[in-house]
C-alpha cells in the first residue's frame, strides 16, 4: 500500500504550483527587496515538498519554480534552502556543472544572512 502523500503527490504539486503562479522562475535570483509578499506557510510548504521529491520522485520542475517563488519573496533563508536542494537533485541526477551553480546560489544567500540567524531553521 503507498503512503496517502504519494497517492496525492501529484494533486498536492498541481495546487502548490497553482497558489504561486504566475511567478517568473529564476528572475530575482539576487534581488535584494522582494519584489511580492509570500506567506511563509506557503514557502515552508513549498520546500517541504521539493524535500519529498528530491527524495522520492527526482525532478527539478517543481524545485526550479520553487526556487523561483523563493527568489521574489526576497527571503535569503528559503532560496537557501531551496538552492540547496536544488543544487543536490542536480547532484543526483549526475548534472554537476548545474548542481555547482544551485550549491554556489545557496552559499551565496547563506551569506547575506544576518549573523544571529539561525541556518538551522528557517524562521531564524
Amino acid at each position: 500500500m503507498r503512503p496517502a502523500l504519494a497517492l496525492e503527490a501529484t494533486n498536492i504539486e498541481s495546487l502548490l504550483l497553482a497558489m504561486t503562479s504566475p511567478v517568473e522562475p529564476l528572475v530575482h535570483l539576487h534581488t535584494s527587496a522582494p519584489s511580492m509578499i509570500i506567506d511563509e506557510d506557503v514557502l515552508d510548504t513549498l520546500m517541504a515538498f521539493c524535500w519529498y521529491q528530491h527524495d522520492t520522485k527526482l525532478s527539478t520542475d517543481f524545485t526550479t519554480h520553487a526556487l523561483g517563488v523563493a527568489c521574489t519573496s526576497g527571503n535569503y533563508r528559503y532560496i537557501a534552502e531551496v538552492a540547496f536542494c536544488l543544487g543536490s537533485s542536480y547532484t543526483k541526477l549526475g548534472d554537476f556543472e548545474r548542481a555547482q551553480k544551485f550549491l554556489e546560489e545557496a552559499h551565496g544567500s547563506l551569506k547575506k544572512l544576518p549573523r544571529s540567524t539561525n541556518i538551522l531553521s528557517v524562521h531564524g
